[in-house]
């Protein structure tokens, strides 16, 4: 990580974050996340590989994936921070995975 000039520390190795996220999955540090395991790294669904695959008990799962922004105005980290269609692609399979519930 490096200090940017406005003192946002901004990840300059693309892989630092998965593992900052990964140490924070195992110490149990993201509140919101903390009664999940992490049943598999860079799990593929479609023609996708995300960043993790998360499990509740025996019946939950949950794709987590992790970006790293280089782009940052005002404070606030933005993404995308450059347009792909395989962060396109991404995010349909990401919209695609999530289950739905009627009444919704």
């Amino acid at each position: 990580m490096v200090e940017a000039p406005s003192g946002e520390l901004v990840s300059v190795v693309t892989t630092l974050p998965n593992e900052m996220v990964a140490e924070a999955l195992a110490d149990s540090r993201i509140a919101e996340l903390a009664d999940w395991q992490v049943a598999a790294r860079e799990h593929t669904r479609g023609r996708s590989r995300f960043d993790f695959l998360l499990a509740r008990g025996s019946h939950q799962r949950m794709l987590l994936e992790v970006k790293s922004v280089t782009l940052v105005e005002n404070g606030r980290a933005l993404f995308p921070d450059a347009v792909t269609a395989r962060g396109a692609r991404h995010v349909r399979e990401l919209a695609e995975a999530v289950p739905v519930v009627s009444g919704r």
